[in-house]
């Protein structure tokens, strides 16, 4: 699995919660230690400044927070290990959160273009608290200290050996492999706009859009194929980390 930490003997997943005081901005540096290949099989469909690189890009994204453009975590401001490649809207190596008012739990994640879902799956989440103790504790009085948990829920499913399982199933998993594309569902949400625009506009249009219906679903059934052929399953094995 891929975790965050301080450290690699500390690292954890979920990664460390972080929690911060209200108006107090925080600077937190984010570096990148993760290996040369990832642990799960990529799509380089999806970027191609990542035919080349070396090692898995990462970038933090503080999810739910007002941050400055260059702290938010583009999905373009990853960056490789050591800072040898970074994405085209990478600026910074310290990022700057304002910890806005107001009392708020958040989760920061990896944010990188075409591995988000990998990056995540395979362990880069953490809680983060902004603490306001004017709301928490005299007006609302809520639970502090040893009552005061933070509490990460994640969805994992494992192979009988206990390795992490990603789907890959699809309609075309050469390609797409994590993409589930059904095309029939696509032509029945076409006739549905079908039946619906019929009660509001004259015969001859309503005609028009599904003949134009039936050829985009035609034309995406060429492009991609396998539109009925029988799903079917190729559990990715990891390596730990």
């Amino acid at each position: 699995m891929f975790a965050y930490g301080t450290t690699k003997e500390e690292a954890t997943v979920p990664g460390p919660s972080i929690k911060a005081m209200v108006g107090v901005k925080t600077y937190v540096k984010w570096e990148n230690h993760l290996p040369n290949q990832h642990i799960f099989t990529t799509d380089h469909t999806l970027g191609e400044p990542y035919l080349n690189l070396v090692g898995v890009p990462t970038v933090v994204h503080l999810h739910g927070s007002i941050s400055e453009p260059g702290s938010d975590g583009n999905a373009l401001s990853w960056f490789t290990r050591s800072f040898r490649d970074m994405g085209p809207k990478w600026t910074k190596h310290v990022y700057e959160y304002e910890n806005s008012p107001g009392t708020v739990n958040m989760w920061y994640h990896d944010h990188a273009m075409a591995y988000t879902r990998l990056n995540l799956l395979a362990g880069l989440i953490g809680a983060y608290k902004v603490v306001n103790p004017t709301l928490e504790l005299r007006a609302w009085k809520l639970p502090r200290e040893s009552f005061d948990v933070q509490l990460v829920v994640m969805d994992r499913s494992f192979t009988k050996n206990g390795q992490i399982y990603i789907n890959s199933t699809g309609d075309n998993p050469n390609i797409h492999p994590e993409w589930q594309v059904y095309l029939h569902q696509l032509f029945s949400f076409f006739y549905m706009l079908y039946t619906h625009i019929c009660m509001y506009m004259c015969c001859d249009i309503c005609l028009i859009y599904f003949f134009l219906s039936v050829c985009i679903y035609i034309s995406i059934s060429f492009q991609y194929g396998h539109t009925y052929k029988k799903l079917f399953r190729n559990p990715c094995v990891t390596t730990p980390f």
